[in-house]
């Protein structure tokens, strides 16, 4: 009895030196920044001075449509660039913390584990797109990969996608209202509703969407809009 209460105490001590050992510290931060954009990991943001950044040229509002010229739109690899116009209007938000149940049934993916919002809520834009051009148009490359969200606290949030959180996220959330797959391709004249989906704090607002390449800038409501 009295050798193992000695190998208890051993390995407590033990134990607690590795826990103030700071080398052991330093390994653990660099794991935490290593697997930080895997699926499951801590998504963040990115802090910057608000009042640094210069107005873009495009200040948008919901329900007011943009014509975007898509040559400057950036498409799935290995396909032509598109050209002629897309027209985007911009309908609506949607914030929940968890995708539903319908939602975690149908978007599918590698996250199973890894429906909850990390930092708090996901944030999702919904809006229109009308594809004028003669090729293919794929919302979620042309449009929404030009979009970053900056919060009236200076936070820059990265989009939330398959690549961050091992499902579609505004397909999983959007799904449910009758929202389309931004993942899927419309042809020439066709139209769809999808939406852009990003992780962000509970406590995020004065939220705008910012375009530098296209110099489009949305307003976001703070409270969801139908």
């Amino acid at each position: 009895m009295r050798f193992g209460l000695v190998i208890l105490v051993v390995l407590a001590a033990v134990a607690a030196t590795a826990c103030d050992d700071p080398t052991e510290e330093a390994r653990r931060a660099e794991l935490a920044d290593e697997f930080q954009d895997i699926p499951g990991g801590k998504q963040g943001f990115t802090e910057v001075d608000t009042a640094s950044l210069a107005p873009l040229g495009t200040q948008l509002v919901f329900d007011t449509p943009v014509t975007l010229d898509t040559s400057k739109l950036t498409g799935p690899v290995g396909e032509p660039p598109l050209t002629g116009d897309a027209v985007v209007t911009f309908v609506g938000t949607e914030r929940i913390d968890s995708i539903t149940q319908e939602g975690r049934a149908l978007a599918g993916g590698t996250g199973a584990t890894y429906y909850d919002a990390r930092e708090g809520i996901f944030l999702v834009v919904y809006y229109t797109v009308e594809n004028k051009t003669e090729g293919n148009l794929q919302p979620v490359t042309h449009i929404n990969s030009n979009f970053e969200a900056i919060d009236a606290q200076g936070r820059l949030w990265e989009q939330a996608t398959f690549a961050s959180h091992g499902f579609s996220v505004p397909y999983a959330i959007g799904v449910v209202s009758d929202k389309d797959d931004p993942r899927v391709a419309i042809g020439p004249g066709e139209s769809v509703t999808t939406g852009i989906a990003f992780d962000v704090s509970v406590d995020s607002a004065g939220v705008k969407l910012r375009a530098e390449n296209l110099d489009i800038e949305v307003t976001v409501p703070d409270v969801n809009t139908p």
